[in-house]
């Protein structure tokens, strides 16, 4: 029996106990407590048909990790397309739009995947944003920063609203899960 809705329910919880847990500035617990109300109104999973990237293949690259293995275990069920940021095709930047396969509002929710020697490149949106790497390593610049900040699986970011931010892997890829709230 297929459970995909209750796999990404499941994955989506751990995600959301996960930012609970650990989160500590204020964007980040606010991102999580988001999260985690959209989660308690029950949503509904959409339907959505599961689609693959290149960018895919980086995630059999990483070590094991509890958050690693779910979003590892879940990746082949979902509707991974290329990133509207990078020209690519999906070969080394990719996307889920996760409030696409369940109804999250008003929380909008994603992954996104780098390969190793990728970039997302700088941008930045009204909402406020919390990301939670689920995999991998990567240079963060987030909060408005100038700097690059080194981060890793389990680590937590965050962006104000407008915050300028941008991620560039070196030689290990990162997969990560983002979300936007209004204000």
């Amino acid at each position: 029996m297929d459970d995909k809705p209750g796999q990404v329910l499941a994955f989506l919880q751990l995600v959301a106990e996960t930012l609970v847990r650990d989160a500590t500035h204020p964007v980040a617990v606010e991102g999580a407590h988001q999260l985690s109300s959209a989660l308690a109104a029950q949503p509904t999973v959409l339907p959505h048909d599961a689609s693959s990237i290149g960018a895919l293949n980086s995630l059999d690259t990483l070590p094991h990790h509890p958050l690693t293995d779910a979003v590892r275990a879940l990746s082949p069920t979902l509707p991974w397309v290329p990133s509207h940021r990078v020209d690519d095709d999906g070969a080394h930047v990719g996307l889920v739009l996760l409030d696409q396969v369940v109804d999250l509002s008003p929380v909008i929710a994603g992954l996104t995947i780098l390969d190793a020697n990728s970039v997302y490149p700088e941008h930045d949106h009204p909402p406020a944003e919390v990301y939670l790497i689920l995999g991998g390593e990567a240079e963060w610049r987030y909060g408005g920063a100038d700097t690059f900040v080194t981060h890793g699986t389990g680590d937590i970011v965050q962006n104000n609203p407008n915050d300028r931010h941008e991620i560039r892997t070196g030689s290990q890829p990162t997969v990560a899960v983002w979300t936007l709230w209004p204000a």
